[in-house]
């Protein structure tokens, strides 16, 4: 079985989320693993196809000229090439452009993809996935919901989403037509925004051909919503890298809690500081370990926060390197997932649990794979400050159960478990071929 493993699009191997990069680790074991990225150049003239040497193993890289960027007959040219010069019996992809479906059905080559992010159905995508413009967890097929979901995240929403329901769609496409190779104050974004919704729907309509990894059940109720065929759907929670179990620390009179992860408005820090109000803080500390995204939104919103957590017991950490979050985390007892959000798995939380820490999660898809509630931690409801509060005053008043949950916290699902199961798949697809 000759496989090809696809790198994120115009993401080389070095700059890829730990995930993808454990996940080709697993399946660079195999005999017959190949790896791909597809990137782009402003040094080239025609695309390029060479070939590199990791851990023993081919690693493609398929370089396509920075010019030919918004060519798609051109990209999808260039990525039938590859495929037919690899020669793979099935390919599997981190990609959301559909080039890559596009390709493999033209070769007849079956192809699986994993989802990582909420933008690979969700045109709000990026971190903002399935967030719908109440703040709630979408369960809708993609359409015309999503234009009012993505106007939230340009300046004057409401004006925003009046402007795209007025304006009549044939003058919408027509500017946008005109405006491709331009970035107009607004207009451009305003534009993008309803055209990445048709850009979905017909990825959407590509992805009948492939099968899909899906994390959660929430995000195989989605993919099914939007007419995925169930036998291309394959329910896999993520795989994650085992850790050391850490010793729990003693308790001092005082519950120490952290947060690990991205500072932004679908995390749902600010449901956690309005939850810490009238805690007594000297019974509780907050560590929170990351920061935001240098945008100006994401820079607001982190700043938000800071200002929110005075009078509050909140210590800020910032980004660390790998081996000082495990130095913040040993002297703490409960880990907080607030997201508000549709998260595909919730890599914080699985890597939490193995170390022996219990969480403390919304239900937002990834966290009911991996919390039960009262077992290994606590669920409850996304977006309710209430919840979230009286929560954390129960765990701050019964050490002995949040002991017991440590004791039965450790990692549901390993790498080498996930490979195991993509390689289930990919035979069972292998054989009508």
């Amino acid at each position: 079985m000759k496989i090809l493993f696809l790198t994120t699009y115009n993401v080389s191997l070095e700059r890829e989320h730990i995930f993808t990069i454990n996940v080709w680790k697993e399946l660079s074991k195999l005999s017959g693993s190949n790896l791909a990225s597809i990137l782009f150049s402003e040094h080239l003239l025609e695309s390029e196809i060479h070939i590199e040497e990791r851990d023993g193993r081919s690693y493609y890289v398929l370089t396509i000229p920075q010019a030919q960027s918004n060519d798609k007959d051109y990209i999808l040219n260039s990525i039938v090439k590859l495929f037919e010069y690899v020669g793979p019996d099935i390919v599997h992809s981190n990609m959301i452009e559909g080039y890559d479906i596009e390709a493999a059905r033209h070769l007849n080559i079956p192809i699986v993809l994993t989802i990582h992010i909420g933008g690979f159905i969700c045109p709000r995508g990026g971190g903002n996935g399935f967030l719908m413009y109440d703040d709630s967890i979408c369960n809708q097929q993609v359409g015309s919901i999503c234009m009012k979901c993505g106007c939230m995240d340009l300046p004057l929403p409401y004006l925003s989403y009046a402007l795209l329901r007025t304006l009549p769609k044939r003058f919408i496409r027509y500017i946008s037509t005109k405006t491709k190779n331009h970035n107009l104050f607004y207009v451009t974004p305003l534009i993008n925004k309803y055209m990445h919704i048709f850009d979905r729907i017909k990825y959407i309509q590509l992805m009948s051909y492939a099968h899909v990894i899906a994390a959660n059940y929430k995000l195989v109720y989605l993919l099914e919503k939007n007419a995925i065929p169930k036998e291309n759907i394959h329910l896999i929670p993520h795989g994650v890298k085992r850790r050391s179990i850490l010793p729990f620390p003693t308790y001092n009179g005082k519950i120490k809690f952290y947060y690990l992860g991205r500072i932004q408005y679908s995390k749902g820090l600010h449901i956690l500081m309005k939850s810490l109000e009238g805690i007594d803080k000297s019974k509780y500390e907050l560590h929170i370990i990351g920061d935001a995204e240098q945008g100006r939104k994401e820079q607001r919103y982190y700043s938000h926060i800071r200002a929110m957590s005075k009078d509050k017991n909140v210590i800020f950490h910032g980004r660390l390197p790998n081996e000082r979050i495990e130095e913040v985390i040993q002297d703490c007892h409960v880990m907080i997932h607030s997201a508000i959000f549709l998260e595909v798995y919730g890599i914080a939380i699985a890597e939490s649990l193995s170390m022996g820490r219990p969480v403390l999660a919304t239900k937002c898809g990834g966290a009911e794979m991996q919390v039960r509630d009262g077992y290994n931690g606590w669920l409850i409801e996304p977006n309710s400050i209430e919840k979230m509060r009286n929560e954390i005053i129960y765990i701050i008043n019964h050490f002995g159960d949040v002991c017991a949950c440590a004791k039965r916290a450790h990692l549901s699902h390993s790498i080498e478990l996930y490979s195991s199961e993509l390689q289930c798949v990919y035979k069972k697809i292998i054989q009508p071929y």
